[in-house]
């Protein structure tokens, strides 16, 4: 039996979506990932028996899955290629990943070959794409990555071999959060002494496509983008004019900056929203009153967007 601890997991970028390709980075941080190939059986609803019918037919075959890393400057661009779209790094070490969500346009994204597994058990997702995102900070910890995966079939394959990349963990020590008006500048009013979690979360509505003379999928689609941003902040004055303007009726919209900086590492997150739930009063967290404010994406003018990202690190072209 393989050792599960053992297992790897690698990316290709595929030059035609669901042309396999070999992987060429070995993605580092990785914790956990599911593979899975999705299968469509139909059965019918025979009269004339009341058992099963012997018939049954295979009409449908894809691939989905999950994937949770621990994110660093190096590796963060991989993921936001395949969410936002791929990026053209300018300047030279370090060097800019820029990244805006779409909106009205459709992006070209980074498509995946995933190659999993270990030695006598290993597999690859050709035409892999996500779906989403979830990045998560806490205190005493470092920003996480969990991105759901969509494709066109799971295979077999041996798994290139692949060195270890040099790369650093985004620590959420190095991390701090602004908070601006609405038609501000975003990244002018740091919130100190009491951030202490965030959560971005973001759908991009992708699913697979199926045609004729074939059972697996012939492309994938594009949808509308949605986010969230969650924000669990200690009590104090600034959070509480926050949570006394929900009191009045009018809208609570802020400009949202999360950056985390190492030397000259950095990645940032900018996040335009409207607060849309009433926030519960005085949480308890380990003894301290504590609020958690959700807010979901809204298009500001001045940011020119709902939400924009960027990493900043010494690689020069993605492997």
């Amino acid at each position: 039996m393989g050792t599960k601890i053992l297992e790897l997991l690698q990316t290709g970028k595929e030059v035609a979506w669901g042309t396999a390709v070999a992987a060429t980075a070995k993605l580092m941080g990785y914790t956990d990932f599911t593979m899975r190939p999705v299968t469509d059986v139909h059965q019918p609803e025979e009269r004339g028996r009341l058992g099963p019918s012997p018939l049954a037919a295979l009409v449908g075959q894809a691939a989905e899955g999950n994937m949770t890393l621990e994110a660093t400057y190096e590796d963060l661009p991989f993921i936001f290629d395949s969410i936002f779209a791929v990026a053209t790094p300018t300047g030279a070490d370090p060097y800019t990943y820029a990244y805006t969500a779409p909106y009205t346009a459709v992006p070209t994204i980074r498509e995946n070959t995933f190659e999993f597994g270990q030695s006598g058990g290993e597999y690859k997702l050709a035409g892999g794409v996500l779906t989403g995102l979830t990045i998560t900070g806490e205190t005493k910890g470092v920003w996480t990555v969990a991105a759901p995966v969509i494709g066109k079939q799971v295979s077999t394959v041996t798994l290139a071999s692949l060195n270890d990349r040099t790369v650093e963990l985004i620590r959420f020590a190095d991390t701090v959060l602004y908070i601006d008006a609405w038609g501000g500048t975003i990244g002018t009013t740091a919130i100190t002494s009491a951030f202490i979690r965030f959560e971005l979360a973001v759908e991009t509505g992708r699913h697979l496509k199926f045609f004729d003379t074939s059972v697996l999928p012939g492309l994938y689609g594009h949808g509308k983008f949605t986010g969230t941003l969650k924000l669990l902040l200690e009590w104090n004055a600034a959070v509480k004019a926050y949570l006394d303007s929900l009191i009045t009726p009018a809208l609570v919209q802020k400009q949202i900056r999360i950056k985390a900086t190492s030397g000259t590492h950095m990645a940032t997150i900018d996040f335009a929203g409207v607060l849309a739930e009433a926030p519960e009063m005085f949480q308890d967290r380990e003894g301290n009153e504590v609020v958690e404010l959700s807010l979901n994406g809204q298009y500001n003018p001045t940011l020119g967007n709902w939400c924009k990202t960027e990493v900043v690190n010494g690689v020069a072209t993605l492997p």
